[in-house]
């Protein structure tokens, strides 16, 4: 049985949510902004999440959740969104960078489970796509 376009998400916000408490410990993120040291490993993380999460309400908003095509022309589009970012902030520090790079490879590694949709990219390869 094919997973559901709601459940793949879940999957992978799960995880991602999961990476991010990992290797943050018992810090929370401001505290950790507020330390000033460079953490692109937890910003990685936290992009994965912050991409995923922006996925969820996009979809939602959109009534997706339940559609495959639909989903996936927007984990399309919004993967593209965040390689346009990723493009204007080039540059900006590690930490800018390990952020939206760990939203692009949610996007990718998420896009990638999914069943090809006729229209959009198709499979990619994460740090190639």
């Amino acid at each position: 049985m094919t997973a559901t376009p709601e459940q793949l998400l879940r999957d992978h916000l799960s995880r991602a949510e999961a990476s991010l408490t990992d290797l943050a410990g018992n810090r929370s993120m401001c505290s950790i902004a507020r330390s000033g040291e460079s953490v692109p490993a937890v910003k990685y993380a936290e992009g994965a999440l912050s991409a995923l999460s922006e996925l969820r309400r996009n979809a939602r908003r959109a009534g997706v959740l339940d559609d495959p095509d639909g989903f996936a022309t927007l984990t399309e589009a919004l993967r593209r969104a965040w390689k346009e970012r990723a493009a204007s902030m080039a540059g900006s520090g590690r930490d800018w960078t390990a952020y939206l790079s760990g939203g692009d490879d949610a996007l990718t590694v998420l896009a990638d489970d999914l069943p090809a949709v006729p229209g959009t990219a198709g499979p990619t390869t994460v740090g190639n796509g």
